[in-house]
């Protein structure tokens, strides 16, 4: 724990702009507003865990910035992950210390380290299966079940999914099958109570990125899957597992509950359509698969050769520094790197540096408010082109001005909680989220899906939801006449096709709208003709603007 806390410490710098919905959401629940993304909006679950959303809103009274009590409860769920690592290992590896091996494998991962405290909910789902797992496996926890199961319901969407790796633990625990079924009962119950919540709640039954997600999954996702574990040197790792996979005496009914839950993990990464970086679905998974490679070296090097066991710990200090060192990590943004090795660069080039700006950006994570102080945005916690141009709309246009974008993290939280943003994305915005299951040819569930809930809607509560088409969709952004469209040339080169890229191709933005200015070199912004006199712009620090 304390070799992963000080890794830690050293990519501290780090948030995911996502991160910044759930902090939104959280100020307007405690503003009394409910869950909704704009003050007086409608209700819309706009984060993929209500767990972890509900979390941080009652940790929000602790004299903390949001920031830092999401990265630090995230460092806490990371050092409960190890523990429950270390009682797997107990469970699966005889060699004493070959059971630290799969810990340290753990917290030197990159994925499973940078997603502690990247602010989103990953580090709780990973606990909270790793329990799950962890109960599956001992035979004096198995009655426990159900707690952990319950739980990664609300964790998230996919929690309903990950139960399906229960199958083998149920098998193995036949003879208790009454306790099975009347627990089972109770799962099946909270899962019912949460659809009909979120149903009455939001009218909905699913969170709303769920739709925009849930897609084209398959082959990118399996090439995702295979980039990582390739990268990671996984594939070279694995031969030792391959050299004791064909003994029946390997497979204990504990690693047959570990597979499943591995190989349900994989089938769930090949399936979402994530452009997240460091694999983020596949973080559940690295630990448990560390536990089964080290228990293959375990079971090769049982007996009393010193030749063996001492081959054994070589094993496991390669594999530690190769993963610690020169494991590569593919992503978007991130490319092929690896990030640790970076970032003890910067540390050995000048220690006192980095522990400085460490420390200011714990104290000061946020650049909210300081647009000329002499600190600089360079060093607050998260700060890049998308809080910038969220200051910049702070400071130049009224406070309860109605915004376009397809970017709904840093930019809505930093241009300010009266600021109104419709997501042309579809991440917080229902209307345009459902064009992805009417246009997809790949998700004929997914319409049967909308069809009927959009049926119950109509029928429950008299809201009728018309099949949304691209020009629709286009018809509605310029029917609620925005005051402001801005538009990241990054996601329209990305995905030519999508609402942002149309938006900037229809006539109508030309007609009624003027390109004022381009920030940060990606993001253009046009202001309704007539409604903003011409200006000199209050520039936030570090934010590159062109006047057009």
């Amino acid at each position: 724990m304390l070799f992963y806390l000080g890794l830690s410490l050293l990519v501290f710098n780090q948030i995911e702009e996502d991160a910044f919905i759930y902090f939104r959401l959280v100020d307007n629940i405690a503003q009394g507003g409910g869950v909704v993304f704009n003050q007086g909006g409608p209700r819309v679950e706009a984060g993929s865990s209500m767990l972890w959303l509900l979390l941080l809103v009652l940790l929000r009274k602790v004299p903390l910035q949001i920031v830092i009590t999401a990265k630090l409860v995230g460092l806490v769920c990371g050092c409960v992950g190890l523990w429950l690592v270390y009682r797997l290992c107990r469970l699966h590896i005889r060699d004493p210390v070959l059971r630290l091996v799969p810990p340290l494998l753990t917290a030197a991962n990159t994925p499973f380290l940078m997603w502690s405290q990247r602010g989103l909910e990953t580090p709780l789902f990973t606990v909270l299966l790793l329990w799950l797992v962890l109960c599956c496996s001992a035979p004096r926890a198995f009655r426990w079940w159900p707690v952990p199961a319950v739980l990664l319901l609300p964790a998230r969407p996919e929690g309903l999914f990950f139960l399906l790796a229960l199958l083998p633990a149920f098998v193995f625990h036949r003879h208790e099958w009454r306790r099975i079924r009347r627990s089972a009962l109770v799962v099946a119950a909270a899962a019912l109570g949460l659809l009909t919540c979120r149903f009455l709640y939001f009218h909905d039954l699913v969170p709303q990125p769920f739709y925009l997600k849930l897609r084209a999954g398959g082959a990118p996702g399996l090439s995702q899957i295979h980039s990582y574990l390739l990268s990671s040197h996984l594939y070279v790792f694995a031969i030792p597992l391959l050299l004791v996979v064909w003994r029946p005496r390997f497979w204990t009914q504990p690693r047959i509950v570990l597979v499943g839950f591995v190989l349900t993990t994989a089938a769930w990464s090949a399936i979402p359509k994530d452009h997240m970086p460091y694999v983020r679905h596949l973080v559940p998974a690295l630990p448990l698969l560390y536990v089964l490679l080290v228990g293959a070296v375990d079971t090769l090097a049982s007996g009393s050769s010193r030749i063996r066991s001492a081959a054994a710990f070589a094993y496991a200090m390669v594999v530690l520094a190769v993963t610690l060192l020169f494991s590569e990590s593919a992503g978007p943004g991130i490319g092929r790197r690896n990030p640790l090795r970076t970032f003890l660069a910067a540390f050995a080039a000048n220690p006192a540096r980095h522990v400085r700006e460490t420390a200011i950006k714990i104290v000061s994570p946020s650049s909210f408010g300081h647009l000329d102080e002499a600190l600089g945005q360079r060093e607050t916690l998260g700060t890049n082109y998308q809080s910038l141009v969220g200051e910049f709309l702070h400071a130049n246009y009224p406070a309860h001005s109605l915004v376009v974008y397809d970017q709904m993290g840093q930019t809505p939280y930093y241009g300010g909680a009266q600021m109104r943003f419709v997501d042309s994305l579809g991440l917080t915005d229902r209307t345009i989220a459902r064009i992805y299951v009417e246009r997809s040819a790949s998700t004929n569930a997914l319409r049967v899906y909308n069809a009927v809930i959009s049926r119950a809607v109509e029928l429950a509560f008299g809201e009728h939801r018309d099949a949304i088409t691209d020009a629709k969709a286009l018809d509605y952004l310029f029917g609620i006449d925005p005051d402001l469209v801005l538009i990241n040339s990054f996601l329209v080169g990305f995905d030519p096709k999508g609402i942002p890229a149309q938006l900037m191709r229809d006539p109508r933005l030309g007609r009624d709208y003027e390109l004022r200015y381009t920030l940060g070199r990606v993001v253009r912004l046009y202001e309704r003709k007539g409604r903003f006199g011409r200006r000199r712009p209050i520039t936030a620090v570090g934010l590159d603007v062109v006047q057009d």
